[in-house]
């Protein structure tokens, strides 16, 4: 009975046309009016966390002086460190795109995101100002620690619509700022 069925959709392919096996050419137009049909997923959970950054420079500069203080001057860190369980995402990363009507309308989705795990995340800098860009010899100002840092966020969903006769952008959603 198997051999029989077997046979019977063999059958059925062969007699198809060569027509149906063929590739189909879209018009642009037809292709334009496709919308909303797919979106982008991008895994996160198989990311890796963000790793500790130790000795990370984040300096301002302000190259030409202002008003009579004419010398340049430069505040910062020269040693900006994140340690501990720092960043991991679990889920999906969503985007799908739409236009209609003269309206684009973006929709994500965001995973779950923890910051800190169990144990907690640590931010620790030193901050300086001095005369010259790398902060060498330069006066500390004062030391920054914030310990022990954790978060849970959980899935959301974000919506901007861009207008072309705006030039603002709105949007709603479970994080979005208004």
């Amino acid at each position: 009975m198997k051999k029989i069925l077997i046979l019977a959709v063999i059958s059925i392919v062969l007699m198809m046309p060569q027509a149906s096996f063929a590739k189909i050419i879209i018009s642009d137009g037809d292709l334009a009016a496709i919308t909303g049909q797919d979106s982008i997923s991008i895994d996160m959970s198989k990311r890796w966390p963000l790793r500790n950054v130790s000795n990370l420079s984040i300096i301002w500069d302000d190259a030409d002086g202002f008003s009579e203080y004419t010398d340049p001057g430069y505040f910062g860190t020269t040693d900006f460190t994140i340690s501990g369980e720092t960043t991991e995402f679990n889920g999906f990363v969503t985007l799908d795109i739409t236009y209609n009507n003269g309206v684009t309308l973006v929709k994500a989705t965001t995973p779950e995101i923890i910051i800190g795990g169990t144990s907690g995340m640590n931010v620790s800098a030193t901050f300086k100002l001095g005369a010259d860009s790398s902060l060498s010899n330069a006066q500390t100002l004062g030391t920054l620690y914030i310990g022990g840092i954790r978060a849970d966020i959980p899935p959301g969903e974000v919506t901007v619509t861009i207008r072309p006769d705006s030039y603002g952008i709105s949007g709603s959603g479970q994080y979005f700022a208004q």
